[in-house]
């Protein structure tokens, strides 16, 4: 995946195709942040315009930490407990505490005993459950339910139509 996104880089590409944006942008999803980062800086540099375009469409587990509590809120509703559970192991405790601050009480609860049981989940489970959640993410951006934060925004749509600054 990586090697097609970048060969996909070097190609002739329109900065303004939003189909071609949201191809890449579903490619680069599923790598891992550092090849992501990488990628980003090729386009910084080549197709400045594409690589804005790329960094409203890429949203990966780690990026729920910047979401606002109630995007995080409707994004969890829609995600069974036993795939935050698994996405959640071994995620940094920031994360997890944002996570567990964006579910209901009896979820919270049923979440938080799981993750101090001491269960092995193979890692593979893991990076699944994140991509899913990841995904989920997106296509309710896409839906209009929720916004995905970048660090280009200064306003901030809620799902209520008000607006909130980030500053």
């Amino acid at each position: 995946e990586f090697h097609l996104a970048k060969e996909l880089l070097t190609n002739d590409l329109d900065d303004e195709d939003t189909g071609m944006h949201a191809q890449m942008a579903g490619i680069m999803n599923r790598l891992d942040r550092d090849e992501v980062d990488e990628l980003l800086g090729h386009f910084d540099a080549i197709r400045p315009k594409a690589a804005k375009a790329l960094r409203g469409l890429i949203f990966s587990f780690e990026d729920i930490e910047q979401l606002s509590e109630p995007h995080r809120k409707i994004l969890f509703e829609a995600v069974p407990a036993e795939r935050v559970i698994m996405a959640l192991r071994g995620a940094p405790e920031a994360l997890v505490a944002a996570a567990l601050s964006s579910l209901t009480g009896r979820s919270r609860r049923m979440v938080e005993m799981e993750l101090q049981s001491a269960s092995a989940m193979p890692e593979k489970d893991i990076e699944d459950a994140r991509r899913w959640i990841a995904d989920l993410a997106v296509e309710l951006a896409q839906d209009g339910k929720i916004e995905l934060l970048r660090d280009d925004e200064d306003v901030v749509a809620e799902p209520d139509g008000v607006s909130l600054s980030n500053e």
